[in-house]
């Protein structure tokens, strides 16, 4: 998944990033809050899932396992967003994945994708390397 980075304003050559990757997270769970009838329970929350069929996902929960390993291991700047996997079965599971994000899958779909590469320059535009980088 391409995670899109904190700043959501107009960037780049194709426009925003909201007209992108669509309606920010923060902003469709306060949308779903507000009209659940349940929204004011103390523990609600709203959980962005995906359905896997005919697909062994316990070799993914065991990378998530060691993400969740390496992330106390390695402090700060390194940092790993583990996500939640429930297998339900031999061959299918949810696997919860990042908020304002977008599968390369969907990406390469739009009619000016060309590489990840590119898109990640048009939008972010030119970034320097970390200091000690080769």
């Amino acid at each position: 998944y391409v995670c899109v980075g904190p700043a959501r304003e107009e960037v780049g050559r194709v426009g925003s990033l909201d007209q992108l990757y669509g309606e920010p997270w923060a902003d469709k769970v306060e949308r779903i809050r507000r009209a659940s009838p349940h929204g004011r329970r103390s523990g609600w929350a709203l959980v962005p899932l995906l359905s896997k069929a005919n697909d062994d996902v316990r070799q993914e929960v065991f990378v998530m396992q060691l993400l969740r390993l390496l992330e106390r291991a390695f402090p700060a700047p390194l940092w790993l967003r583990p996500y939640a996997i429930l297998s339900t079965g031999p061959r299918s599971g949810l696997i919860e994945f990042s908020p304002n994000t977008q599968s390369l899958h969907a990406l390469k779909k739009l009619p000016r994708f060309g590489s990840l590469e590119e898109h990640f320059l048009d939008h972010y535009g030119e970034t320097a390397p970390p200091r000690g980088a080769p």
